[in-house]
């Protein structure tokens, strides 16, 4: 992947049921495990050891180098599923 790449990311995050007691023989856990997968898209940024960075737009000016971006988004390497390059 290159800088400027669209990409879709496939990660799983953890979920939480509210703040009060639940019955564990009537809880709907199978539905919880789907709801752990998310998916986003955007431009690639960089990839750490840590992360890959992604983000919401590029601010095009020759000013800057092109280097200004806006919604900046980590998602942490161990989380990912799979990395798809979009056209």
């Amino acid at each position: 992947m290159k800088k400027g790449d669209i990409i879709e990311i496939k990660w799983v995050d953890s979920v939480s049921e509210g703040t009060t007691w639940v019955n564990e023989d009537s809880f709907d856990f199978a539905s919880h495990d789907r709801s752990m997968l998310y998916k986003s898209t955007g431009y690639f940024v960089r990839r750490t050891k840590v992360a890959v960075y992604l983000c919401k737009s590029y601010r095009i000016n020759k000013k800057d180098g092109g280097k200004a971006i806006s919604h900046l988004f980590a998602i942490p390497n161990g989380t990912i599923k799979s990395i798809k390059r979009r056209r």
